[in-house]
């Protein structure tokens, strides 16, 4: 369906600002229910994960090029919660970013 293509080309776009199921859910027209079980029987991937991933992977791709503090780069990805963005990273990468930036430049 065209939906979860515009939905995922939206996040892409996006991924910096404040995602929220309900908004994404608002935009095309679904309700969240609805909008999460389609995009999961689509991609394989829960929604939520979906936008964690993105935004993780970007950070990453910030935290190894460059030397701005980590709490900066969070924010400029769009990861609000520190705590979550942390425990999501070490499950993606197998290291805190912290340690993985220490781990990079020795």
């Amino acid at each position: 369906k065209d939906g979860i293509k515009e939905c995922i080309i939206y996040i892409n776009n996006h991924f910096k600002e404040t995602l929220t199921v309900a908004e994404l859910a608002r935009r095309f027209g679904d309700n969240q229910s609805y909008l999460s079980r389609l995009f999961k029987q689509q991609t394989g991937i829960s929604l939520i994960n979906y936008i964690y991933e993105i935004k993780i992977n970007q950070f990453y791709q910030d935290l190894v090029t460059s030397g701005k503090p980590i709490n900066v780069l969070l924010r400029q990805n769009g990861l609000k919660n520190e705590r979550t963005a942390r425990e999501k990273f070490k499950k993606m990468f197998g290291k805190l970013p912290n340690e993985l930036r220490n781990s990079e430049f020795q």
